[in-house]
C-alpha cells in the first residue's frame, strides 16, 4: 500500500514537473511572438477581438429582443412558430 502511494506520489511530482515546464515554453512563445509582432498587427488583432465582442453582444441583445417580441405575440394568441421563420 506505501509502495502505491510513494509511486503515486512520484507520479504527481513528474507531472507537475512536465505542467510547469509546458508552462514556461508556452510563456516564452508568447513573449517571443509579442516581441516580433508589429504595430500593424497588433492593430488588427484589437479590431479583430473588438469585433467579436460587438458582435457577441449584438447577437445577445437581438436574442433577448426576439424572445421579448415572442411573448408579446404569444400573449395575442398568435402562432410563434411561423414567426420564427421570419426571423
Amino acid at each position: 500500500m506505501l509502495d502505491k502511494i510513494s509511486q503515486e506520489e512520484k507520479e504527481i511530482k513528474k507531472m507537475r514537473s512536465e505542467i510547469s515546464r509546458k508552462q514556461k515554453e508556452i510563456e516564452n512563445k508568447i513573449d517571443e511572438k509579442i516581441e516580433s509582432i508589429t504595430e500593424e498587427e497588433a492593430k488588427e488583432l484589437l479590431l479583430e477581438k473588438f469585433f467579436e465582442l460587438i458582435s457577441n453582444q449584438l447577437e445577445k441583445y437581438l436574442n433577448a429582443e426576439k424572445k421579448e417580441l415572442i411573448k408579446i405575440f404569444e400573449s395575442f394568441g398568435i402562432n410563434t412558430m411561423c414567426l420564427l421563420n421570419i426571423f
